[in-house]
């Protein structure tokens, strides 16, 4: 809180949390960080330092000996190494460490020492000579070098970078790398990979062996995909892809491809993923080759993504007859897994059993990605159906098996941990929803796409989330389910306040945006074209009549653009499409028809035809089990029967049912939609004569004080009469009292 009322607009989040972790708590050290803007791991501002190095003054030169050789070591460093870089004998040293503690210049703990602010070790670093800090870097070096066992090999890495002494930081950096891929640290593990990356490119006299560019750069994107960083791994491929000469390796250039159409996969760049991916294909020649092989299993992954069903198939056989060849079990597991997938163009339940043996031999040949993918498309094949119970099985087995091999943000893993968030949503656990969406070191686009969850429900919630909303627009072209949960919410806060005009410029901006993604007439859309009408409808009682005729128009595009999809939909594909796919079908038929109605426009459909329309909403709705919106649609269904003079019994208990799920889930706005409709259903209603006048005068679109002109009346006796008949008709705004006045023939 501190560092952000300081920093007003200065620090982006990656500069306040230096800042934050640099300060240690300390306030007076946080505020001259922040005077200082000083940027992350800079030296620390002169006054700040001359301050701190005072407390050196008080040791004799033995003890500054040992601090000055300790700021080299890092923010800790052992017993074992210091000593066998200091060099002083074991008394000496054991005398000059016991006065740095009691001087509250080192902290002694678990075999090693710190010092006691972070600031402090950054002071005394930065006070030493270059040559200094390259012949202690030197030391540690050798230290590290004669008893590996003395610290990590990313230790070692660093010093003999800061020594410079290229041939051992470029081996250390590829050892630090592994260790860190064997711990579960991808995203350390990238980190080390680059840096001998670096060296490789800048020290062209560096003589050892080890691994060449593309093989460091491919290392570094898998692993920044382990970590769930598509994006910085689609970036380091790209610029190294880039880089390369005419003269360089057809096969590296192939496997650069490939990894780069991998990267693009996950970040639903589908398109150009199946470029490259094609690109890699006739670069490498037909053949039994390791490269070959890699790249037929990623090229039937992308065939697949793109519904080329049997170009898939062709060459998913291919890879897994090469992977077998090659005894590569990862590979054909990997394959396997892509025609298993294959058959849900044809039956589901042989998919399922195709799925889960793929599963098992990718267990038994420890790949893992191709076990997560499996145990993903298991759990997505029955939630597609609805069977949510099976789904949830499937989806925690992949969360486990991810975080059992410290690949918690794995792509597989990830999207089986958002989809269970998404069962629990739907189902109305929103508070084990809530629960799930806050994680602790969450990579950015994971981060966006549980903030637009947690949005969602606020959103239903009636919460304050237009902050939260407005961070997440920059992510809509990076992540395609941020912006596919995140403007939908747009639109139905655009809504409630009024502004039909900002709801289609929303709808617009998304579509325009996922439209190079995926392509025009994507699923989604659907979904989008229905809420937008929706969002539409509820801002209608606010509008004049004449702003309500000129929202015809869009209301009809925006039905016209769902019924392109799904007449884009091959039959095949409609007869798969789940529960979800059919309640928005005919969410978006109710929805238009409403909006029709409401408007009071020429082909405005009869009683019947709506409420027959809103009935089978509610069925499919129910038929998907999506507890908030099941009640929003009874809401809007109860709207159409009491102005249609409906069944008075249907009405109480739809209203019963809605009002049970808004105050379960606390949906504020959906309870206050609800307060509009009377229990008691419709019934007769009997209008003053004034009071038909004044209604009269509303369906022409008259104001308030318009309609007191023409009766002579005061304009709050108008208002009084206008609260009246709302009353009577049981409507919550003017434009619903006359849509029913209408339908009751009272005018």
């Amino acid at each position: 809180m501190l560092v952000s009322q300081l920093s007003a607009d200065r620090f982006d989040e990656r500069q306040l949390g230096d800042v934050v972790d640099r300060a240690e708590g300390n306030a007076f050290f946080v505020e001259e960080l922040v005077n200082a803007a000083a940027e992350p791991g800079g030296a620390v501002p002169n006054d700040l330092a001359d301050l701190l190095l005072v407390r050196l003054d008080r040791l004799d030169e033995a003890a500054r000996q040992v601090v000055r050789t300790a700021s080299v070591g890092g923010r800790r460093v052992s017993h074992v190494l210091l000593e066998a870089v200091v060099d002083l004998g074991a008394n000496e040293l054991e005398t000059a460490l016991r006065s740095a503690v009691d001087q509250n210049v080192l902290t002694a703990d678990r075999g090693g020492y710190a010092f006691r602010h972070a600031l402090l070790g950054e002071a005394v670093h930065d006070d030493l000579l270059p040559g200094e800090r390259i012949r202690l870097h030197t030391r540690y070096v050798r230290a590290l070098q004669d008893d590996p066992a003395a610290g990590p090999a990313a230790g070692l890495a660093r010093h003999a970078r800061l020594a410079h002494d290229w041939p051992t930081a470029f081996s250390a950096s590829i050892e630090a790398a592994r260790e860190a891929n064997a711990v579960g640290a991808p995203a350390s593990a990238a980190g080390h990979y680059l840096r001998a990356l670096e060296i490789r490119a800048t020290e062209s006299d560096l003589s050892v062996d080890g691994p060449g560019p593309v093989d460091l750069v491919i290392s570094a994107g898998e692993a920044l995909m382990l970590a769930g960083d598509p994006e910085r791994a689609e970036a380091v491929l790209r610029e190294q892809y880039t880089a390369m000469g005419p003269g360089s390796s057809v096969t590296d250039q192939a496997r650069l491809l490939v990894s780069l159409a991998r990267a693009g996969s996950f970040l639903d760049g589908e398109q150009e993923s199946l470029e490259l991916s094609a690109k890699a294909v006739w670069l490498v020649p037909e053949g039994l080759s390791v490269v070959r092989t890699e790249i037929m299993v990623n090229h039937a992954k992308v065939l697949g993504a793109w519904g080329r069903v049997f170009e898939a198939e062709q060459a998913g056989l291919e890879a897994l007859a090469m992977a077998e060849q090659l005894q590569r079990n990862d590979l054909a597991s990997d394959a396997a897994t892509t025609l298993s997938a294959l058959l849900g163009s044809g039956s589901t339940e042989q998919m399922r059993e195709s799925l889960r043996a793929s599963v098992e031999r990718a267990a038994s040949a420890g790949a893992l990605e191709a076990e997560l993918r499996g145990r993903y498309l298991l759990g997505r094949s029955f939630q597609d159906q609805g069977q949510y119970s099976e789904a949830v099985g499937w989806f925690e087995s992949a969360v486990e098996l991810a975080a059992d091999r410290h690949s918690r943000w794995a792509p597989y893993a990830f999207v089986a941990y958002w989809q269970l968030c998404w069962i629990r949503y739907l189902q109305g656990d929103w508070e084990q929803a809530l629960a799930m969406t806050v994680v602790d070191d969450q990579p950015p686009l994971t981060g966006a796409v549980l903030t637009a969850l947690r949005c969602t429900i606020g959103s239903a919630r009636g919460d304050d989330i237009g902050r939260e909303l407005a961070g997440l627009r920059s992510f809509w072209t990076r992540d395609v389910a941020v912006a596919i949960h995140s403007a939908p919410l747009e639109m139905i806060l655009a809504g409630r306040r009024g502004q039909p005009e900002s709801i289609m410029d929303r709808y617009a901006e998304v579509v325009a945006d996922l439209t190079p993604v995926w392509q025009e007439w994507f699923d989604a859309r659907l979904r989008l074209a229905a809420v937008a009408i929706g969002a539409i409808a509820e801002a209608l009682p606010g509008c004049s009549s004449q702003q309500r005729l000129a929202l015809r128009n869009p209301i009809e595009r925006l039905h016209a653009d769902g019924l392109e999809v799904l007449a884009r939909r091959s039959s095949l594909a409609r007869q798969r499409w789940g529960p979800e796919g059919r309640a928005w079908e005919t969410r978006l038929h109710a929805e238009t028809l409403r909006a029709r109605w409401l408007v009071g426009s020429d082909d405005a459909p009869g009683a019947e035809e709506l409420i027959t329309a809103w009935k089978m909403c509610e069925e499919a709705f129910a038929r998907l089990g999506h507890v908030h919106e099941l009640a929003v649609v009874r809401t809007a269904l109860v709207g159409v029967l009491q102005a249609a003079g409906g069944d008075q019994p249907q009405v109480r208990e739809l209203i019963a049912a809605a009002r049970r799920t808004a105050v379960a889930l606390g949906a504020k706005p959906l309870l206050e939609r609800l307060g509009s409709h009377r229990d008691a259903g419709p019934g007769p209603v009997e209008l003053t004569p004034r009071e038909g006048e004044v209604l009269r005068q509303v369906a022409e679109g008259h104001s308030n004080g318009e309609i007191g002109k023409r009766l002579f009346i005061a304009t709050k006796t108008v208002s009084v009469h206008v609260s009246n008949l709302m009353a009577k008709l049981g409507a919550s705004s003017r434009t619903e009292a006359v849509a029913m006045a209408r339908r009751r023939g009272l005018i």
